[in-house]
């Protein structure tokens, strides 16, 4: 579920509030399709994938940006582990633009 998640929404949304409806749906639709899983249950997987997201982002946060914070010629190159698969490069900078912010440093405080 963390890579469908990670190749659906990705770093485009910096908060999964703002995934939208149609992206969810395709969400549901795609593990519905490996998975016999109650109707119920969608609330608890919308969770878990909210969590795996997070999770994949504080990961790279921690790893390849908090490190490199004072070396912008590395913050602009993706991760070479992620350049093929799932991160394109205006995602990549969108996300450590994002991680340079305020509303970004504020949430990092918080926990």
């Amino acid at each position: 579920m963390g890579d469908l998640v990670r190749e659906k929404v990705g770093l485009s949304v910096h908060n999964w509030r703002n995934v939208t409806k149609e992206v969810r749906d395709k969400l549901w639709e795609e593990i519905m399709r490996y998975y016999e899983i109650e109707d119920t249950r969608r609330k608890y997987v919308m969770t878990r994938l909210r969590a795996l997201l997070r999770n994949f982002r504080r990961k790279l946060y921690a790893k390849y940006i908090e490190p490199n914070l004072k070396n912008p010629s590395k913050l602009a190159v993706i991760p070479k582990r992620y350049r093929t698969i799932i991160i394109n490069q205006e995602h990549w900078n969108a996300f450590v633009t994002y991680t340079q912010s305020k509303n970004f440093k504020g949430c990092v405080k918080k926990r």
